[in-house]
């Protein structure tokens, strides 16, 4: 193989920790979002169902 000379970039651990808190930060909308994707899609359904 070519890279076998190559040694592995190290990552700072400030970058680590930025994506700990990006990463908490997007669970953090997951009900959220499960909220408004169940009312949207309720609303959907109810408008087909009024206009048959």
């Amino acid at each position: 193989m070519k890279n076998e000379g190559q040694s592995l970039k190290a990552i700072p651990y400030q970058d680590i920790t930025d994506l700990q808190h990006t990463l908490d930060r997007l669970q953090s909308w997951e009900e959220p979002l499960a909220v408004l994707e169940h009312f949207f899609s309720f609303g959907k359904d109810r408008l087909i169902r009024n206009r048959l």
